[in-house]
């Protein structure tokens, strides 16, 4: 289980709950927590995912150092203050936006769908290699998250690890 970390002002409840959903469609616990700042785990070695919302602005007593190796951060690549204050640190940074730059962006956008894409690889938790590939939304529940919030629920899918759950559970028009 992946300790997931929602950073900044109270977030809108749909992202926590749909990503507890997900988790639950896999199988897996799930511990998703709400905080201000980035908390490092008590006692906790591993992975850990610090999604950062849009709300979240310049992080006072960040702590970096105290987090665990495998430390990934979800972040809005508009939010130029959250990028800057991960540049130079050990923290794998995954940049969700509009921009070819962005390691995952939109691809299209319908009223019954969007595309979500992966533009470049990532090493999941499970240390394996998710290329490059689009990810079709039908899921009218996902639907309802934001443009960010759906980028960063792909991110956390991929880094989950398991591709062809997380394709049927963006698939799934029943919600």
């Amino acid at each position: 289980m992946t300790p997931i970390q929602i950073i900044g002002k109270t977030p809108h409840p749909l992202l926590p709950a749909l990503l507890r959903k997900f988790f639950s469609y896999l199988g897996k616990p799930s511990n998703i927590d709400s905080v201000a700042v980035p908390v490092p785990p008590a006692g906790q070695e591993g992975n850990l995912i610090l999604l950062f919302q849009d709300s979240f602005g310049t992080p006072s007593g960040f702590p970096k150092s105290h987090l665990p190796e495998h430390t990934v951060a979800i972040a809005n690549a508009q939010n130029v203050e959250v990028l800057q204050n991960l540049e130079g640190t050990f923290i794998q940074t995954i940049p969700c936006g509009l921009s070819s730059r962005d390691t995952f962006t939109l691809a299209s956008s319908t009223e019954e769908s969007l595309v979500v894409a992966l533009q470049r690889s990532i090493v999941s938790f499970l240390g394996e290699t998710v290329e490059p590939m689009e990810f079709p939304v039908h899921n009218p529940e996902l639907l309802k998250l934001s443009r960010y919030g759906l980028m960063a629920f792909c991110a956390v899918g991929c880094l989950e690890g398991d591709i062809n759950q997380l394709l049927k559970f963006l698939g799934d028009i029943k919600g």
